[in-house]
């Protein structure tokens, strides 16, 4: 991606959920990559998965009056009304890849989670037919924190393609804190009663 910026000046924060995984980690990457070729100073800060830290994070910001704050939520809930106290001191709040519904940020941007678990029903599908002649089998949907918008949204999709199909049988399960231990045991605790599982949609991808 090209881009001919128009310099900007002051400061810009990025205000991360969490720093261990690969999706945080290049989203953090590229947000400095763009935001310092459009000449602002860069701080970013990481919540390390914690709720309470992210507010508190927001919240010692907002006095230092920078251009704008770039949020990956942690609560969507919880970050609400820090959200809307950073906006009414006059600093743009732009959420990313997760909305904050219980106010009303400067901008929303969020990637297509429906569609995420809409391609991982439709690859599990070829799958099963692959493997039986025809759409049957047990599924396996690993989710990670259901608490923010992410995996109720992959889960919202991977149903939709899937519920059509009666002979497939889909265990629901989440993993708090996206943490990918108890991802691994809330799997083998699974595996160890259904040892029929064929496939295995896994949200949580924490490193």
């Amino acid at each position: 991606m090209q881009v001919n910026p128009s310099k900007g000046s002051g400061t810009v924060y990025y205000i991360a959920m969490i720093g261990n995984n690969i999706w945080e980690v290049t989203a953090a990457k590229t947000f400095e990559k763009y935001a310092g070729q459009f000449g602002y100073d860069i701080k970013e800060e990481n919540a390390n998965n914690s709720a309470d830290n992210q507010i508190n994070q927001l919240d010692s910001v907002i006095p230092l009056k920078p251009k704008a704050v770039f949020l990956k939520s942690v609560d969507v809930t919880m970050i609400a009304d820090e959200v809307q106290k950073a906006v009414k001191a006059g600093i743009p709040v732009i959420t990313f890849d997760g909305s904050v519904t219980a106010t009303n940020p400067s901008l929303n941007v969020d990637v297509g989670l429906v569609k995420y678990g809409n391609m991982a029903a439709e690859e599990i599908l070829k799958y099963l037919k692959n493997k039986y002649g025809t759409e049957k089998g047990k599924v396996l949907n690993l989710q990670g924190d259901i608490s923010v918008p992410y995996s109720p949204l992959m889960t919202k999709g991977f149903h939709e393609i899937l519920d059509k199909y009666p002979n497939i049988t889909i265990i629901d399960k989440d993993t708090k804190g996206w943490e990918i231990t108890a991802a691994a045991n809330v799997a083998s605790d699974v595996l160890t009663v259904n040892k029929d599982v064929d496939a295995m949609f896994v949200h949580t991808d924490s490193r």
